[in-house]
């Protein structure tokens, strides 16, 4: 939309819920919902969606029917979609990135099989809550990142499993799983890529 001085303006519109995810019956309620609205099609001058063949297709998709409407709405593959997906690209191809992730997530594991295990890491981070990663959104990782500055209170808290007093309450090998995320996460090279 853009007002009279020609400035383009965005708008949300809304959230809608839908019954099917197919690129025809996505692309019926999207046309349904600009009508509603009283938003001309033939105004529309881009559409941009992510890689899904439902929004992308070039015969059934969304942007496919419609652009057959209106030639002048041509589609742009979010430009924000199409990083995301470079920088996982890249940061798969990296081994040192992979391991620290696959380190990260392997905490996130052990905390949240055990309600146990979690009550101990929320003593030690009672404001904070570990998360797992996403594997095709880049940025949520993040907010998995976020907990870790606390290294030293996450140590603490598999520590405190590990040397647990009553020991026959926790299988040996969560507590070896416990002492070794320990270790793992003192390392000089887990720490750095932390910071890096």
């Amino acid at each position: 939309m853009y007002n009279k001085t020609f400035t383009i303006k965005e708008h949300f519109l809304g959230f809608v819920p839908l019954k099917k995810t197919t690129g025809a019956f996505m692309a019926e309620t999207l046309l349904g919902l600009l009508e509603q609205m009283g938003l001309p099609l033939e105004n529309l001058r881009g559409q941009g969606y992510d890689y899904g063949s439902n929004m992308r297709g070039k015969e059934h998709g969304v942007q496919k029917t419609v652009l057959d409407i209106n030639p002048c709405a041509f589609f742009v593959p979010c430009s924000a979609h199409s990083l995301n997906l470079v920088v996982n690209a890249a940061a798969k191809s990296c081994q040192e990135a992979t391991g620290f992730f696959m380190s990260v997530q392997e905490i996130y594991n052990y905390f949240s099989a055990s309600t146990k295990h979690w009550q101990i890491l929320t003593s030690h981070l009672p404001t904070l809550t570990i998360k797992p990663l996403s594997p095709t959104r880049w940025e949520s990782r993040i907010d998995t990142l976020k907990p870790l500055r606390y290294l030293g209170s996450i140590y603490d808290a598999l520590m405190e499993i590990y040397n647990e007093p009553h020991p026959h309450k926790t299988t040996s090998e969560s507590l070896v799983e416990a002492k070794g995320l320990a270790e793992g996460i003192s390392k000089f090279k887990f720490v750095v890529s932390l910071v890096v």
